[in-house]
C-alpha cells in the first residue's frame, strides 16, 4: 500500500512529534562535549526541570546519611570510576543526600533526582544550614 518514500516520510513525522513532545515537557538538551581538559568548566546540565535533591521517593536512606553541599561544579558518575561518566553536572551550592564513600575513598555515593550517583569526594562538603549545622559527611564504605 505504501511505498518506501511514504514510510520514510512517516518516520520523519514521528521523530519530529516525539522531539517536540520532549521539548514541550521541558527537557534541557546537553551541548556536545568535544574535549575535556584539567580546567574543564561545565556549561550544560541534563535534568528534567523538576529534578531537585529533596527527600528521595522510595530510595532507602541509611542511618549514617546526611545532606551535604556541593563545593564546586562537579561531574557525576553512575559508578565510582572515571569511565562511568553521566551527562549531568551538579552546580556548586546544591545539596544532596550523601550515603557514604566507595572502598577507595575517592567517591561519595549520593542521591540526586531519585537516583544513586557518585561524585568525587573532594567536591562534597558539610551542609552548614540551620538543619544540618555542618554535620560531618559519612565515612562508611557503601556499595
Amino acid at each position: 500500500m505504501f511505498g518506501q518514500p511514504h514510510r520514510i516520510m512517516w518516520l520523519g513525522v514521528l521523530v519530529v512529534v516525539l522531539l517536540s513532545a520532549l521539548v514541550w515537557a521541558g527537557w534541557q538538551w546537553p551541548a556536545p562535549v568535544l574535549a575535556q581538559s584539567s580546567t574543564f568548566t561545565p556549561t550544560w546540565t541534563w535534568l528534567p526541570p523538576t529534578a531537585t535533591p529533596s527527600v528521595p521517593q522510595g530510595l532507602p536512606i541509611p542511618p549514617q546519611a546526611v545532606v551535604g553541599r556541593v563545593t564546586q561544579d562537579t561531574l557525576v558518575y553512575w559508578a565510582p570510576r572515571e569511565s562511568a561518566l553521566v551527562p549531568i553536572v551538579l552546580p556548586a551550592g546544591k545539596t544532596a543526600w550523601v550515603l557514604g564513600v566507595d572502598a577507595s575513598g575517592h567517591y561519595y555515593k549520593i542521591i540526586w533526582a531519585d537516583r544513586y550517583l557518585w561524585v568525587p569526594a573532594e567536591t562534597m562538603g558539610p551542609n552548614t544550614d540551620a538543619l544540618w549545622q555542618g554535620a560531618p559527611l559519612p565515612t562508611e564504605v557503601v556499595e
